[in-house]
């Protein structure tokens, strides 16, 4: 019996931050017998600056950046799918393109989610406070589920 009405959306991205997001969404998933969907999103931010910085060598720099996209998604992608494995929690991975919280959000709308976990880093001092975090520019954007905020370490 489903104890959740709907899946676990877990933002993954690799960095150290996000594993405990990783084991909490894991955790949660084995417990409400439910499923994750890991979603790592490639934000091509730095392509814009292609055509500002480059004038000799602009492709390069593109097809450089796809293959750091593409190797970082992998990384996240393997990272992740080595700790599902160990949980026995069934879990789909999907890859998306664009800017995160769009792409975090699309996704919502599109899918049978209850719950969205990120990892959050840890800041402090001027950084706290001229940082923006990302679980608060997706709870301002109302996704119409629960979102869970791992911290660092947790």
């Amino acid at each position: 019996m489903k104890l959740l009405p709907g899946k676990i959306l877990l933002a993954i991205d690799g960095e150290p931050h996000t594993e405990a997001a990783v084991t909490w969404a894991l955790r949660l998933a084995g417990a409400l017998q439910t499923g994750v969907v890991a979603l790592h999103v490639a934000d091509p931010y730095l392509e814009q600056f292609a055509d500002d910085l480059y004038a000799q060598g602009r492709q390069a720099y593109r097809d450089h950046l796809q293959r750091c996209l593409a190797e970082s998604a992998a990384a996240a992608v393997a990272a992740f799918e080595r700790k599902a494995k160990e949980s026995g929690v069934a879990c789909e991975i999907k890859i998306r393109d664009g800017a995160l919280i769009a792409e975090l959000l699309s996704e919502v709308a599109e899918g049978d989610y209850a719950l969205l976990v990120l990892g959050q880093r840890s800041r402090t001092g001027v950084r706290l406070s001229l940082d923006r975090k990302l679980s608060d520019k997706v709870a301002a954007s109302s996704p119409g589920i629960a979102i869970l905020v791992v911290p660092e370490g947790n």
